[in-house]
């Protein structure tokens, strides 16, 4: 079984979510937070179109 929404605030957006954990458990600074929650977000793979997996059709 996948988690895949597990542990994220819905009320944040996805960068916010990426910061704070920085921010309050690392003690980065929210500059520093934010400026490595936007690359790590525009690194990841897009979930938008998953491709299809063997046997669905």
């Amino acid at each position: 079984m996948v988690f895949q929404r597990f542990e994220l605030f819905p009320h944040l957006s996805v960068t916010e979510n990426l910061v704070l954990a920085q921010v309050q458990v690392l003690k980065r600074s929210r500059a520093e937070a934010v400026e490595r929650g936007l690359r790590i977000k525009t690194t990841a793979p897009s979930q938008t179109s998953p491709s299809p997996t063997k046997g669905n059709t």
